[in-house]
């Protein structure tokens, strides 16, 4: 994977944090002109509106240090995961997963954290082909969303990031493919297969294995 995407892409919120922003600043900027109102017609003392004023502004301290906290948790989940999923073996692979799903039930992820969750989980063995699906699409969306007019580094690691998710796709494709093509020859009679079996097929994170 790209180091750019590690440095660049993963700060890109998705569209649900991105509208939550907006709304904020929408929300503060509606504030600032009820605020003025008050200086004008208020007819309480000076102490209680400064009372007011202090209120408010430790509300809006104590919400951006919760978002910045919120953005390091899920920084460190995410680092967790990558570090786990690299590992490859069956115990690292289920915990890279577990922290995967965790991640994903958080609307505020940023972009590049939600199509790196899909991706490990569309390296395992359930719903592999639609977690590969997904990382697909939320990757597309970053390019059109963050991609125009971006520095060169940033264009790079949104375009590593998408190259990846639609690797990951290819082969979730390919492996969903010959486990089709299992299926039918257990059908049709020209694989033997008893019930509880594994199979071993495919190549994602190594062969994975299925009871069909």
């Amino acid at each position: 994977m790209s180091e750019q995407v590690n440095s660049a892409a993963q700060h890109a919120a998705v569209p649900t944090a991105t509208l939550h922003q907006s709304l904020q600043t929408a929300s503060n900027h509606d504030l600032h002109d009820h605020d003025h109102h008050d200086h004008r017609h208020d007819i309480r003392g000076s102490e209680s509106r400064q009372n007011d004023h202090e209120n408010i502004s430790q509300a809006r301290h104590q919400n951006h240090s919760s978002h910045e906290h919120s953005e390091m948790v899920m920084a460190t989940l995410h680092d967790q995961m990558m570090t786990l999923a690299y590992e490859k073996n069956p115990q690292s692979t289920e915990e890279a997963e577990n922290i995967a799903h965790m991640l994903l039930e958080r609307a505020e992820l940023p972009l590049a954290f939600r199509v790196r969750a899909h991706i490990v989980l569309a390296c395992g063995k359930t719903d592999y082909l639609h977690h590969a699906q997904e990382a697909v699409r939320f990757a597309e969306m970053g390019r059109e969303i963050f991609g125009p007019g971006k520095t060169p580094g940033f264009k790079a690691a949104v375009e590593d990031l998408l190259w990846e998710a639609r690797e990951t796709l290819r082969r979730a494709e390919r492996d969903m493919k010959e486990l089709e093509g299992l299926r039918k020859r257990i059908k049709a009679g020209e694989l033997k297969w008893k019930k509880g079996e594994k199979i071993m097929y495919g190549n994602i994170n190594g062969s994975s294995y299925l009871n069909l």
